[in-house]
């Protein structure tokens, strides 16, 4: 079966090869879940609807058209996503899941049967802007089967927004605010849609939140269904469209299949990530620099045509007897007539055995024009007898002249087929050699860690981490023999302490006796003290209030410490037994700021207390004095 890539086609298979490795590797979960099985189903039949595409944009034979009913079909499995966004962390609507996910699959399978019943009884054309054939009614799933799409989409974002605001214990007083200031019927509903809102954007769990991701993600996919309806009713390219779809669903999938690995309740692996997302970025950058070397591609050929065509006027018009290799034939009719005419007349065959005009004005023919390039095809069951089309008026004439439309694809093929083969390249590379490479340098050592780690919270003492390099995890494994070796000494001076304990605890009531006794003489003498160190401290700060309460007096003793003008009025408070607060309030400063001052007044007299600070000014204006 001929075998051409087309940019359409780059697109398809980079996309089927994304979702398909995001769905195998989803099915790799161990206890998996309803849920994962769902969003793996889903991953998957997107990628086999992507698969079909390939084929249809790829294979160049109208065998091929068939292909175009599992690709209809590999499409209904976005009701396992619809069904993922009821399961996922709980199914708190029962009764609507079971409804709505029936009736959508009855709509759906209806749908596609009455898809089949139309599009088998319809003939078979070739579409030269997606360069493949398609049944006659193909336009019928944009008329049944998109709408529907487009509505589940949406439904799928709904149903994850009601998740969260229900997962979401926030509250705030706003709605109560705002529903005080209206009558109470519509203060509570719009309190209540308020308190929704508030729910939605600022989710407060970790469920709440992933519910919130799924549901921003899920408007990808709605995006694209809405693009779809752009495209065949002209509101953008059928170009952009592809880029769109082929771009925007491996980005999709790979942010939805990160927000479940993030917050699922089965054992995840960091290789999948640390492994997936440099291919999903390979494969999208792939497909990027497709756009620009496709139309790189289409100039280069353009000129091509053009040099070609300007062989052929030269050939009609009788300066050059050389037709090119590529021009396969030229007809012409008269200029006077019409672009319906089909009095056409053989001037150039390269294959004498054919007739163009006869087959033209025997037939509809089929010429259709795209943006960039005009075809015509002789027979639609034979690619060999498709054309790619240029037509020029002389003498009175309108020539066409028709160029190998294989040969076209052909000259695609040659230059977008090495993206199919580094995209799987790519994949193989980073599915391979990545694990190999991550496994024996990154999670052999971090597994190695955990496992430690898990035998030490086990009870197991002489546990050890073989340090292979000084890097990150030789650091860590070091750190953690050290910390393994620091509890074990500090156990065994624990269990040391203990039988030393135990050896004392004979002698320990003779001891506690002698030792009362000079407890209780000691406490006396401290009492004792105290109440003597108080009483100075009270005749101390007697003496400073009353004898030298004007401390400013003694200004040149006081630069020596360097004080300001406010940690003066401070000391002279300080002095007079005012408390941090009562300074605070004295002058209208904060507590802290009096505090500061306080601290700054002891820290340049170099003392400790109130008391020492008395004492040192006591002194100082006693020698002072005399």
């Amino acid at each position: 079966m001929p075998f051409y890539i087309t940019y359409y086609s780059v697109g398809h298979f980079i996309a089927a090869l994304a979702s398909a490795v995001i769905g195998i590797y989803i099915l790799t979960f161990k206890k998996k879940s309803a849920a994962t099985y769902l969003l793996a189903f889903y991953t998957l039949s997107f990628s086999l609807t992507r698969c079909a595409g390939f084929l249809l944009d790829t294979m160049l034979s109208v065998n091929v058209s068939s292909v175009i009913y599992f690709n209809r079909f590999f499409m209904l499995g976005g009701i396992f996503l619809a069904a993922f966004a009821y399961l996922y962390h709980r199914d708190e609507l029962n009764r609507e899941s079971r409804i709505v996910l029936s009736l959508t699959a009855v709509y759906l399978l209806i749908s596609y049967i009455i898809y089949i019943a139309r599009t088998t009884a319809a003939d078979i054309n070739f579409n030269f802007m997606f360069h493949s054939y398609r049944h006659g009614g193909s336009d019928y799933r944009g008329q049944f089967m998109a709408p529907a799409l487009l509505v589940m989409y949406l439904w799928i974002c709904i149903v994850f927004a009601r998740k969260t605001i229900r997962l979401s214990t926030l509250r705030t007083g706003t709605a109560k605010k705002i529903a005080a200031m209206f009558p109470r019927a519509a203060g509570a509903f719009i309190g209540a849609s308020v308190n929704a809102v508030v729910r939605l954007v600022r989710a407060s769990e970790k469920p709440a939140k992933a519910s919130r991701s799924f549901m921003l993600v899920s408007l990808i996919p709605l995006a694209m269904t809405f693009s779809y309806f752009l495209a065949i009713f002209g509101g953008i390219p059928y170009v952009y469209y592809e880029t769109f779809i082929s771009l925007g669903s491996i980005l999709y999938l790979f942010f939805y299949v990160m927000v479940y690995i993030n917050n699922s309740p089965e054992p995840t692996t960091l290789l999948f990530k640390i492994t997936f997302i440099p291919l999903v970025v390979a494969l999208g950058v792939v497909g990027v620099l497709s756009i620009p070397v496709n139309a790189s591609i289409e100039n280069v050929y353009e000129k091509k045509v053009t040099k070609s065509t300007a062989a052929a006027l030269a050939y009609v018009s009788g300066p050059s007897d050389h037709v090119p290799a590529d021009v396969l034939y030229i007809v012409r009719r008269p200029a006077n007539e019409g672009d319906d005419s089909t009095n056409y007349a053989d001037v150039f065959l390269r294959r004498a055995e054919t007739s163009v005009s006869a087959m033209i004005n025997n037939e509809s023919h089929h010429k259709v024009s795209t943006p960039r390039r005009t075809f015509r095809a002789l027979d639609i069951m034979q690619p060999s007898t498709f054309y790619l089309v240029r037509t020029f008026v002389s003498g009175g004439f309108v020539f066409e002249v028709g160029l190998s439309y294989i040969e076209y694809r052909e000259y695609l093929h040659d230059g977008l087929f090495p993206f199919i083969l580094i995209a799987v390249v790519l994949t193989a590379i980073m599915l391979i050699l990545f694990p190999i490479f991550f496994y024996r340098s990154l999670l052999t050592p971090l597994n190695g860690i955990m496992h430690a780690i898990e035998a030490f919270d086990r009870g197991e003492k002489n546990v050890r981490l073989a340090v292979a390099h000084e890097d990150e995890f030789g650091r860590i494994a070091g750190a953690f023999n050290r910390m393994t070796m620091n509890l074990k000494r500090t156990m065994s001076e624990l269990v040391t302490s203990q039988e030393e304990t135990a050896a004392y605890s004979g002698r320990l009531s003779k001891m506690v006796d002698e030792r009362t006794k000079d407890l209780i003489a000691t406490n006396k003498r401290l009492i004792d003290e105290i109440e003597a160190r108080k009483h100075a401290e009270n005749v101390l700060e007697k003496l400073v209030q009353t004898e030298f309460l004007d401390i400013e007096q003694h200004a040149e003793l006081l630069k020596q410490f360097g004080l300001t003008g406010r940690e003066v009025q401070v000391l002279v408070d300080l002095l007079n037994g005012l408390s941090n607060r009562d300074i605070a309030d004295r002058y209208g400063i904060a507590e802290p700021t009096a505090k500061v001052h306080t601290i700054n007044i002891y820290r340049k007299f170099k003392v400790n207390s109130r008391a020492r600070l008395i004492k040192a000014v006591l002194q100082l204006v006693q020698r002072d004095n005399s």
